[in-house]
């Protein structure tokens, strides 16, 4: 049986949030699969897509219906790193 990581675990893994995961999952850009109430996605699935597989992003670049956009990456191709950590909380 294929490994399921859940939805923290995948954006975290594409480089991308949470809003734009369930996006694409309730949209159906991006292989998930519904156990009980909660989403799970397919460990090699979301891996092939973070070595730059394609997802398909409608209303992304110049066409809204043909669009396609790398995982991890800007619209020019540029993959960037990922966010420092946020500051440690005072208190």
């Amino acid at each position: 049986m294929e490994a399921l990581l859940t939805p923290i675990e995948t954006a975290a893994l594409l480089r991308i949030s949470l809003r734009t995961l369930y996006t694409w999952t309730e949209t159906g850009q991006i292989p998930a699969i519904k156990v009980g109430t909660r989403w799970r996605y397919s460990r090699g699935e979301i891996e092939r897509l973070a070595r730059g597989g394609e997802v398909k992003i409608p209303g992304a670049g110049e066409s809204r219906s043909g669009s396609r956009f790398r995982a991890g990456a800007r619209e020019d191709g540029v993959i960037l790193p990922p966010p420092p950590p946020p500051p440690p909380r005072r208190g």
